[in-house]
């Protein structure tokens, strides 16, 4: 199994990376066949497009700040930025969005990406650093879908941008949302281990949801 994606992922390398990368590999694995939980991508917003229009009509922030996770600044910044979805981002939508898939949960997952840099590539990981959500009710999407979006801007994001030399502004986020399956194992791989620094495929599994 590991082989044969190994192989769909270095022929499909001119992938839509306008969309990111997350969302993207998943597309892929369902195109071949392989059986991937349903998902739909929030098409509601443009996230970079809102983030700007955001910024120049509150241009007194002190992106310094900002940078530093300042308590104070984030929280005003994330709930100024909060209010503007809560009025674009409607339930009735997201109700609309999931009427096809049937579960009595889903997840909710966030993907980062820019021009020049994707989430889950060769150079870059993002690991644990976007937001997703699991067993989340549907009448609780509109709140961990707004949470997802917001996640670019949390103290760990920030210290994640910051030592890299990222700009989170110049970054777009991409949220979905996917039947929940509460499994009883779970595993993910690495396709090259990193604690040590050797070229070794690490695999790393427990038992439920891996949480």
């Amino acid at each position: 199994m590991i082989t044969t994606l190994a192989m769909i992922m270095i022929k499909y390398i001119d992938m839509d990376h306008s969309i990111g990368n997350k969302y993207n590999n998943l597309r892929i694995l369902q195109k071949h066949g392989f059986n991937v939980p349903e998902f739909k991508k929030v098409d509601l917003i443009n996230f970079q497009d809102v983030l700007s229009t955001f910024v120049k009509e509150n241009n007194t922030w002190d992106k310094e700040k900002l940078w530093q996770a300042n308590p104070e600044t984030l929280n005003s910044f994330r709930e100024k930025l909060e209010v503007i979805l809560k009025k674009i981002i409607l339930q009735e939508n997201l109700d609309d969005l999931v009427k096809d898939i049937h579960t009595e949960y889903f997840a909710v997952r966030s993907s980062f990406f820019s021009q020049e840099v994707q989430e889950d590539s060769i150079n870059e990981s993002f690991a644990g650093i976007g937001e997703s959500f699991l067993f989340v009710d549907q009448n609780k999407l509109i709140e961990k879908v707004i949470q997802a979006y917001l996640s670019l801007f949390t103290s760990r994001s920030l210290e994640y941008f910051k030592n890299r030399n990222y700009d989170p502004f110049d970054f777009n986020v991409i949220v979905f949302i996917q039947k929940m399956i509460n499994c009883k194992k779970s595993f993910i791989i690495f396709s090259k281990e990193n604690y040590k620094n050797t070229d070794s495929i690490l695999i790393s599994s427990s038992y439920g949801v891996g949480e």
